[in-house]
């Protein structure tokens, strides 16, 4: 069959058309589809850069304000008793009352307490024996140590009598007080 020659560019301009269809179709949709995908998947690879960067800043950031607060967090557990071995706490009443020349007795009373907010505190009964200014410079003294402690009950009795060494009536007085001590049972779980 032959095509008249004024029909020709028409042919070869369909046949033309076809072809860049065919082409298109197969060559060119696939390409900016995977041009869509691949544009999606650095958009998403961005994002989470840009997500990795930011939780990065506030790690650091955490990190530097935790740096700065340790030394606080160390005063703070400093002021809390050992709760299974209070001898620390023990030695400071006993160094603190020679240093008062004050006579010290030292018994722990009903042990340990759980409190609201779940601290719990260590329970001790002192027995005084002084002049009244050394006995007040000690309980100055342990309510303002390092130790988180509160006074529940104190009583004072003027002891009577003529003091030997120096002759005269004896300023001496017995105070028997109660204390709470805090603990640490909370501050392990910091």
């Amino acid at each position: 069959m032959k095509i008249p020659l004024d029909k020709k560019p028409l042919v070869s301009l369909g046949v033309f058309l076809i072809i860049f269809l065919i082409f298109g179709f197969f060559v060119i949709y696939p390409l900016f589809t995977k041009i869509r995908e691949s544009s999606n998947q650095l958009f998403l690879i961005k994002k989470d850069s840009i997500l990795i960067e930011e939780r990065n800043k506030q790690k650091m950031i955490s990190e530097q304000k935790l740096s700065q607060l340790t030394p606080e967090l160390e005063k703070i557990k400093n002021i809390f008793v050992d709760e299974e071995t209070p001898v620390d706490f023990l030695l400071f009443l006993e160094k603190t009352a020679e240093e008062h020349q004050v006579l010290i007795d030292i018994s722990l009373l009903s042990g340990t307490k759980k409190e609201t907010l779940s601290f719990s505190s260590l329970n001790f009964k002192l027995s005084l024996e002084g002049s009244f200014s050394n006995c007040l410079q000690f309980l100055s003294k342990i309510e303002t140590s390092s130790y988180l402690i509160e006074i529940e009950n104190l009583s004072a009795t003027r002891l009577r009598g003529i003091d030997p060494e120096l002759g005269i009536f004896s300023n001496n007085v017995d105070l028997d007080l109660s204390i709470k001590v805090f603990t640490n049972s909370l501050i392990k779980f910091l």
